[in-house]
């Protein structure tokens, strides 16, 4: 954004608010799983865990994405860093199943038994 010197632009200073409140988020996240995980709260820090692994996945897309569009369609074009972020994080998301994530999550908080490793073998 500053080499194309488009940090004066006002949509483009809303996206770059928008991917620090996702950052600030994840990061929000990351360090309530530590402290419980660090307080030996294992089976609270197993499910901050998953609804972590969750929220963070679509941030981090959603942060990408604001990226993308405030800097064009050259931002997609290799050796952008963006290009390959993008290309990294989009095969990163499907290892685990979202839809399976946020299921597990969901019978977590009714009680139901749950796999909270998202591992099938």
């Amino acid at each position: 954004m500053t080499r194309q010197n488009k940090t004066a632009d006002p949509y483009v200073q809303q996206r770059a608010g928008s991917m620090k409140v996702n950052i600030e988020t994840s990061h929000l996240w990351l360090a309530h799983v530590a402290q419980l995980w660090d307080s030996g709260r294992r089976a609270g820090a197993r499910r901050a865990g998953g609804s972590a692994r969750h929220l963070v996945e679509h941030l981090a897309l959603e942060t990408v994405e604001h990226c993308v569009r405030a800097c064009g369609a050259r931002s997609l074009v290799r050796p952008s860093p963006v290009e390959r972020i993008l290309r990294d994080l989009t095969f990163y998301a499907r290892h685990d199943n979202d839809d399976h994530v946020l299921a597990t999550i969901g019978r977590a908080a009714l009680g139901e038994t749950h796999d909270s490793s998202f591992f099938k073998p």
